[in-house]
């Protein structure tokens, strides 16, 4: 990805130290108020302003880019 996102900035630091337990260990089923944090995450990590719509393959994608996002985070620490 060379497109000109914020990535890793302040702001997504505290979202994952506030939510890394939904990070930590493999997760199949996702809680609305769960959903809610992956796209606040998503939208502080990529600077966009996605909203969830219920689309399955929609909230996978957000999740699976928030996942590897959490992992550069880790490295960081």
């Amino acid at each position: 990805m060379t497109k000109n996102v914020p990535g890793l900035t302040a702001e997504v630091y505290e979202l994952f130290q506030q939510n890394a337990h939904l990070f930590e260990t493999p997760k199949n089923v996702w809680q609305p108020n769960e959903m809610a944090e992956v796209y606040k995450i998503y939208n502080a990590y990529t600077g966009q302003n996605e909203k969830d719509n219920g689309c399955g393959g929609c909230r996978q994608s957000k999740v699976q880019l928030v996942r590897r996002a959490y992992e550069e985070y880790k490295k960081t620490l």
